[in-house]
């Protein structure tokens, strides 16, 4: 798991209803391996929500958990992590739809060809 995917699913389950609080506790389950601990502190915040709310969350949390694994790598000091596909993939966006520019058509080949 990159940093990129893990910080973004951490952050949408910051968002829920009494989550903010908890989530300092998240980290350090997660970054220690307690699972229980992580599993009840997820359960607390699935358990305060409703509606739609809860299934969103519910959505998050089965992903926290299901990668909980490869999270709890992300704390190792001795393992390098990388964001290079998603900011990869973010820098080709943007150059190729949101400011686009006048390409040629040897560097929209190019630029292409990086996308695949």
């Amino acid at each position: 798991m990159d940093g990129f995917h893990l910080e973004k699913y951490l952050k949408k389950q910051g968002h829920y209803n009494s989550a903010a609080q908890r989530m300092g506790a998240i980290r350090t389950a997660l970054r220690d391996g307690k699972w229980k601990t992580y599993r009840k502190l997820l359960g607390n915040i699935y358990a305060l929500q409703t509606g739609k709310d809860r299934e969103n969350c519910k959505t998050v949390i089965r992903y926290l958990w299901n990668n909980r694994q490869a999270a709890h790598l992300r704390y190792d000091p001795d393992i390098c992590g990388s964001c290079t596909e998603s900011l990869v993939s973010h820098v080709l966006s943007e150059c190729l739809s949101y400011t686009p520019m006048a390409w040629s058509e040897q560097g929209l080949e190019q630029m292409t060809m990086l996308v695949v």
